[in-house]
């Protein structure tokens, strides 16, 4: 007797989900970065921050709500260890919005990522 486990793509996407992921991500702004091959401990992170993602999710009723917290409430000791701060203070005093725009962008592109990132 086999056993086999059959994992199929997102309906959301279907088997065609490379091109159509990516057109989606580009689409909202947002660049996919991959890890690099033979590096585990990335992999590791990512998976980790995963399972923390689907543990908390329980507390919220949308994933935005999550989100919001996550970066504007949530205190971070690992991005500041000397100021317990929150993800979008430590960002915003780093680089100011405007020099991390994807350099892919034009014109309607450009205007999309103002009026996300003015929200």
């Amino acid at each position: 007797m086999s056993v086999a486990r059959v994992h199929a793509a997102p309906a959301e996407y279907g088997w065609g989900m490379s091109t159509e992921f990516e057109a989606d991500l580009l689409d909202r702004v947002i660049e996919l970065i991959n890890s690099r091959p033979y590096h585990p401990q990335i992999n590791c992170k990512l998976e980790r921050f995963h399972r923390s993602v689907e543990e908390e999710m329980e507390h919220w009723d949308t994933l935005s709500e999550y989100v919001t917290s996550y970066n504007e409430r949530r205190l971070r000791v690992s991005l500041d260890i000397n100021n317990h701060q929150t993800s979008l203070k430590v960002f915003s005093n780093k680089r100011s919005l405007e020099t991390i725009k994807p350099p892919h962008l034009n014109g309607g592109g450009r205007k999309q990522w103002d009026e996300m990132i003015s929200i």
